[in-house]
């Protein structure tokens, strides 16, 4: 489950190469007579038509001038097999902005709207996907597959229960909670929901005893203050990567690779350093462009001076995590700009305003 949520929250820049990988097949007719036409362009001529391509290369070329020679014209060119790139960026754009809104770590009346709203675009989108798709006799994926058809549920989940995130994500307050229920059930008998609970909850606090008396006897080993302060910036959480040295963050900057970083209170962007508390500042400017549907900016870093900075949990506005524009062929060089795109641990991506906002739908 984390994996696939994992991978929702990085669509736009996964698939930010579509365009050119998979471009819709285009074919322009030469400006020669159609006898001079190769043998590749007759073909390509016909198989856009869906048109038969068999046959010696006269055959091929008789073929297609009988076609240009029909009173009603030649036939149409057909749609992609598989639709448009355009149908394809959309379905992942719908996919990303309703786990995003449905991710939600609150919900209101207002919200749980909005989330039933992107719902059906999502489900609207990969409907044309999937009928461009599909061969013919085929069912709908979305009738075959009953996880689409549950997606109508979710809003009225949040409503009856709040956040489905409380109920999907790992740990004790998710779904791992049945991995301590499920051993202290011993079938349906009299109050056993009662009595489950109650043996649950025992358990669980002896585990928390046992828990801090382990913490304490650590803490004499170790520096409590550096306990503080991984704590004051999340590090307990895996909010954010703690680099060795300033020289790993800039050669990962150089390298153009994804940097982990922080956005504190005041506004400074940074990639924070294990020890003393260091802070590499970067800085977003300007110059952007759209690519997959996320805006991506040129970064600069100030590979210099390090600031050393009092970190706390309560500076903190974002934590937030740097994509390099990708290429054609993957990741991109040391030549490349340093254009990065930039999204936070709240589903939230840096829009053409130079602000964190939601994922839009189309």
């Amino acid at each position: 489950m984390e994996n696939f949520v994992g991978v929702s929250r990085l669509l736009t820049w996964l698939y930010s190469c579509i365009d050119s990988i998979a471009p819709d097949v285009l074919f322009e007719e030469p400006t020669v007579h159609q006898r001079r036409w190769a043998k590749r362009q007759n073909l390509l001529w016909l198989s856009i038509r869906g048109l038969t391509t068999s046959g010696t290369a006269q055959e091929i070329s008789d073929r297609v001038a009988h076609n240009l020679r029909q009173p009603q014209g030649p036939p149409p060119i057909l749609p992609p097999p598989g639709g448009t790139v355009l149908t394809v960026k959309n379905t992942l754009k719908n996919l990303q902005a309703m786990i995003a809104r449905v991710m939600a770590d609150a919900v209101t009346d207002e919200s749980i709207c909005d989330v039933d709203c992107h719902i059906k675009k999502f489900l609207t989108s990969f409907h044309k996907m999937d009928q461009a798709m599909l061969q013919q006799g085929n069912k709908l994926t979305w009738i075959t597959s009953y996880n689409f058809i549950c997606l109508t549920n979710i809003p009225q989940v949040m409503h009856q229960f709040g956040p489905v995130r409380n109920l999907w994500e790992g740990g004790d307050q998710g779904e791992k909670i049945i991995r301590v229920l499920k051993p202290l059930w011993f079938g349906f008998r009299k109050n056993w929901d009662v009595n489950l609970m109650t043996n649950a909850l025992n358990i669980m606090a002896i585990d928390r005893v046992l828990n801090t008396e382990y913490t304490k006897r650590r803490q004499t080993n170790t520096n409590s203050s550096n306990k503080e302060v991984e704590k004051s910036i999340g590090l307990a959480k895996k909010m954010v990567h703690k680099y060795a040295s300033r020289e790993e963050v800039t050669e990962r900057y150089f390298s153009r690779k994804p940097l982990s970083m922080v956005q504190l209170t005041d506004g400074r962007y940074g990639c924070i350093i294990r020890r003393n508390q260091l802070f590499v500042q970067l800085q977003c400017a300007s110059q952007q462009e759209q690519l997959g549907g996320s805006w991506y900016y040129k970064w600069t870093m100030n590979t210099t001076d390090a600031v050393v900075i009092h970190l706390q949990s309560t500076n903190i506005r974002h934590y937030c995590l740097l994509l390099p524009k990708l290429t054609m062929h993957g990741m991109p060089t040391n030549n490349d700009e340093p254009m990065y795109m930039a999204i936070t641990s709240d589903w939230l991506g840096m829009n053409e305003r130079e602000e964190f906002s939601m994922p839009k739908s189309t």
